[in-house]
């Protein structure tokens, strides 16, 4: 039932990016491609400073941590 529902959105698919209206169709998936995109890559970026931040307070933390072991 699954691949039949699938098939079914395949063929929907292909029909809306390459029917009657292709060229109008497929602009404005570009455009959401576009748009989707763009989206990923400032979350991705968000994710990355975000990650600097929080390995640098590690590294700060077990730096202090080792120091103090060696102290002893």
């Amino acid at each position: 039932m699954a691949m039949l529902g699938s098939m079914a959105a395949l063929g929907a698919g292909a029909y809306y990016l390459l029917g009657p209206d292709a060229k109008k169709h497929q602009k404005k998936a570009s455009v959401l491609m576009a748009k989707m995109k763009k989206e990923v890559e400032s979350e991705f970026e968000k994710a990355k400073s975000e990650w600097k931040s929080i390995s640098k307070k590690t590294v700060k933390k077990s730096t202090k941590v080792s120091k103090k072991k060696k102290a002893k």
